[in-house]
């Protein structure tokens, strides 16, 4: 077909095709299908729409999930156990902000402490006031029986150090208030399967099993079934009698706890040995150190001490080693006259002014040799 054939042709239908008005078009109602046709026709993918909910309903519960776990293991799960060991013996169990999840009684003397009282979910420190205060209405607390054991167990050893310095000083404040001076054992350890089960056996704390195996473990005389009725007071006599080294396992936040310990009554019964008492015994070994250590000249390093001096503390050394001791107690009689004399002496050697007459300090153990040695030959 020729170039002007086409031209002619597509003239000619434009000059033949209907003039169109654009807003009759547009005015005219539109009849929309009652159904769709295959073209129109879209199908719906339900199997993807299924699919998201799910997503949407699991991705909830995972988070609901975590939100759980998180709120159980913060305020549900056990954290801490603690037992406070008078002669009563209690336990606390704590979570991770010391809210209490339970308070056991594990003897009979603690069930009358926590009689009627209800703690679970209290703040950790108003229920150690609460057991505290009841423990002294009752007379398990008062001046003479002062001494308490802290035991902590926690798998992190830090916050259980931390734990227990807290409760101590907390306890010291309670008991202070009310007259009472307090001398506080503390202990941090990790769970034992092995320290649990003998605790559960014998009604006590994992804490009162660890001080009674050291016990036993340097005296197989005693046995935990024993041991275990006794109160915190006479398992430290013990300790004492039996020279038993606890600071392996306890910190005393009073070092004179031990010292100040007196052996109780029906200790004797239980097992018996008699004290030996050395020649150099403790009364005088701590008066010679008081010398050597106190009154060194700091210009020369030697002792401000003139000859009466040396034979005045030589002569009330004599006197304390030649002292009848007391075949009961133990106790040696130093004379009134003995302690005056020493005072004497150190008020003396504290006023010497150290220019005349000083002998240094391998003159003066040379003299306390000699003096040991005839004390000795007696």
């Amino acid at each position: 077909m020729k170039k002007m054939d086409i031209e002619s042709s597509l003239q000619r239908a434009i000059e033949q095709a209907p003039s169109i008005d654009f807003h009759v078009l547009a005015n005219k109602p539109v009849i929309k299908m009652s159904d769709h046709d295959f073209i129109t026709k879209q199908p719906i993918q339900e199997k993807n729409q299924n699919l998201k909910k799910l997503l949407v309903v699991y991705t909830c519960c995972l988070f609901s999930l975590v939100f759980f776990t998180g709120w159980l293991i913060q305020y549900k799960v056990p954290d801490s156990v603690i037992a406070l060991d008078v002669n009563p013996s209690i336990e606390l169990v704590t979570n991770k902000h010391d809210q209490i999840l339970l308070v056991k009684a594990l003897n009979d003397d603690a069930k009358k402490i926590i009689a009627g009282k209800e703690f679970k979910n209290n703040d950790l420190f108003n229920t150690v006031d609460v057991l505290i205060n009841s423990m002294i209405s009752q007379g398990y607390l008062n001046t003479d029986k002062n001494i308490i054991m802290v035991s902590v167990e926690n798998k992190d050893p830090q916050k259980g150090e931390s734990l227990s310095l807290i409760l101590g000083d907390e306890i010291r404040k309670d008991l202070s208030s009310k007259n009472i001076s307090p001398r506080i054992l503390r202990q941090v350890y990790s769970e034992n399967k092995e320290i649990s089960a003998l605790a559960k056996q014998y009604g006590t704390s994992s804490g009162n099993i660890k001080l009674i195996n050291e016990i036993i473990s340097s005296d197989k005389n005693f046995s935990i079934k024993t041991l275990s009725n006794m109160p915190v007071k006479d398992l430290l006599a013990i300790s004492k009698e039996k020279a038993v080294d606890l600071h392996r396992i306890i910190k005393f936040d009073d070092e004179n706890i031990v010292e100040g310990s007196q052996k109780p009554n029906y200790i004797d019964k239980l097992y018996t040995k008699p004290k030996e008492y050395g020649k150099d015994d403790d009364i005088s070994k701590n008066r010679k150190d008081h010398v050597y250590n106190n009154d060194v000249d700091n210009s020369s390093g030697a002792l401000n001490i003139s000859e009466d001096n040396i034979n005045d503390h030589n002569r009330i050394k004599d006197s304390v080693h030649d002292g009848d001791a007391d075949g009961d107690s133990g106790i040696l009689n130093i004379s009134k006259d003995d302690i005056n004399d020493y005072s004497s002496l150190r008020d003396s050697v504290h006023d010497s002014d150290g220019g005349k007459e000083s002998g240094n300090l391998n003159e003066i153990d040379d003299d306390d040799s000699g003096s040991q040695e005839t004390q000795n030959d007696k």
